[in-house]
């Protein structure tokens, strides 16, 4: 009897035992299944807004004027009254020169003037006296015509005198030297104490107020701009790179006759009057010449179009938290948005991060901009 309910207990148990690993089985496959992986991306959103039309080029700045300030005289240098990299104004002391000689050179051509003056007055004292015993018979033709010859003779020499004089007077002005222009200056090429030379260069002064911007636009844009033009004034800014707060602001001033066959574009200036001095020569600039409003422009960020084997495209985000490679058309770049002019619509969401792990139909997730 107790070999019997023994035999019924274990019996019991095996079965238990049986249902519990069967039960078990479909639960350890289904925890093995794994969902799929999920790239976290950052998307934007197609908009439609107002964008400018523009025009946008590298820019090198120059000055307004430069002029190589030059020794006309040949001395000591004995003043430089600036110093490098001032600020001067037209008709400002730069340099000194030793002008001793040409004051020397001064007093004498006006000795010179003097002593041929008496000796012209003396002659025509003569000559009057001549010709008042002409008719007496007590002067003869020759005397008389030597006497009207040296009038002449001493008249010409006042006349070389006087020249004489103003040669020596420019020289003696040459020896100081003052600023043709209002400007800054540069380096110092001689200083005081050195002897300079005729046509020596001393100094270089640019004009910075106002002050030019060179650049150049592919010959595609050309037509716009003369377009635009002929509507008033072009205004164009100047991006330093950098700097903060309002672009300088200038106006075009120059196209030029003929487009560079060997790049393709035409070289164009824009005068700034610079007073603020933000602007220096020599400087690069990244220069915008806004021609007109696009309404209606269809737009995404940057950073959302890619470029293929076939062109422009981007991922699009699906309902279903998928992505779909299109295709698309960027008609240009502007400022940080790329302006769409076919496969897009307004509202989509378009990857703008993490699109280097990203196929079509990859399954995102979507995560907040850094």
């Amino acid at each position: 009897m107790h070999l019997l309910m023994l035999t019924a207990l274990i019996a019991i148990l095996i079965s238990l035992s049986g249902c519990s690993d069967t039960a078990n089985i479909p639960q350890t496959k289904k925890s093995s299944e794994k969902a799929p992986e999920k790239t976290p991306v950052v998307t934007g959103v197609v908009t439609v807004k107002s964008v400018p039309l523009r025009i946008e080029a590298i820019g090198n700045v120059e000055p307004f004027t430069t002029v190589a300030v030059k020794s006309r005289v040949e001395g000591q240098l004995l003043t430089v009254a600036f110093h490098e990299g001032d600020a001067v104004v037209q008709g400002q002391l730069l340099f000194e020169v030793d002008s001793r000689q040409y004051k020397a050179q001064l007093r004498q051509a006006k000795a010179n003037l003097a002593r041929d003056r008496a000796q012209l007055g003396n002659a025509k004292a003569t000559l009057q006296r001549y010709e008042g015993l002409q008719g007496k018979n007590f002067v003869s033709g020759e005397m008389l015509f030597k006497a009207r010859t040296d009038v002449e003779v001493y008249a010409a020499n006042i006349e070389a005198d006087e020249a004489l004089i103003e040669s020596a007077q420019l020289l003696l002005d040459y020896a100081t030297i003052h600023s043709p222009i209002s400007g800054r200056t540069g380096r110092v090429m001689v200083h005081a104490g050195n002897q300079v030379k005729a046509d020596s260069v001393l100094v270089i002064i640019n004009q910075i107020e106002p002050v030019r911007v060179n650049f150049s636009i592919p010959e595609q844009q050309l037509q716009a701009l003369r377009a635009f033009a002929k509507t008033g004034e072009v205004k164009v800014r100047a991006k330093i790179e950098g700097a903060t707060g309002d672009m300088p602001t200038g106006k075009l001033s120059f196209i030029d006759n003929a487009v560079d066959t060997a790049t393709g574009t035409i070289k164009l200036k824009a005068i700034f009057d610079n007073k603020d001095q933000h602007l220096w020569a020599g400087q690069f600039v990244r220069v915008m010449v806004d021609l007109k409003d696009e309404a209606n422009a269809k737009v995404v960020p940057v950073k959302a179009t890619l470029t293929g084997p076939k062109g422009s495209y981007a991922f699009v985000v699906n309902p279903d938290m998928t992505v779909a490679k299109r295709e698309i058309v960027v008609e240009r770049v502007q400022d940080d948005e790329s302006v769409i002019t076919s496969g897009l619509e307004k509202g989509e969401q378009v990857v703008i991060d993490g699109q280097s792990r990203l196929i079509d139909g990859s399954a995102i997730e979507i995560k907040s901009a850094p």
